[in-house]
Parts: C-alpha cells; sequence; structure tokens
C-alpha cells in the first residue's frame, strides 16, 4: 500500500531492460525532453522526474489520472522502439 499512498517514490526493476538498449533509451529520453542531461544542465540537486503517469501526482483527481494515463500510453507505444 505504500505505492498507492505515495510514499514510495519508485520501483527499480532489475535486469528488466537489456544494458545494451539502456544507452539508446537514454538518449531518447532526453531528446524528448524526458529527462533532463545532468552533463548539460544538472546543479548537482537531484531532481524529481516521471516518464508516465505518477500516481502520487495524480491521486486526489481521478479524471486527470485517468487523462494523463492516455497520454502515459500513447507515449510508451513507441518510447521503447530503435
Amino acid at each position: 500500500m505504500a505505492l498507492v499512498h505515495g510514499e514510495t517514490p519508485a520501483i527499480v526493476l532489475r535486469g528488466a531492460y537489456d544494458p545494451v538498449d539502456c544507452e539508446a533509451l537514454m538518449k531518447r529520453f532526453r531528446e524528448r525532453e524526458l529527462l533532463y542531461d545532468p552533463r548539460h544542465n544538472g546543479d548537482g540537486r537531484p531532481r524529481r522526474v516521471d516518464i508516465g503517469t505518477s500516481f502520487g501526482s495524480h491521486r486526489a483527481d481521478r479524471e486527470k489520472f485517468h487523462a494523463h494515463s492516455t497520454q502515459t500510453h500513447e507515449l510508451f507505444s513507441t518510447l521503447f522502439e530503435g
């Protein structure tokens, strides 16, 4: 329930994505401005990055959550191509 209540900031699935493909995926995140490039604009402070729909951010408004989830579904349909 910690995830549902927004108490858990992330879920990490180690080994879920081939390490050989990670560099291209991270580049795609930066090209689509889904992730900042710390080599160029990082100031050393951690930043929150949500790629997709964050239940923690949208849990108070169910309609907004579902609308954002639709956009996330569209994003993820192409995000891992290439």
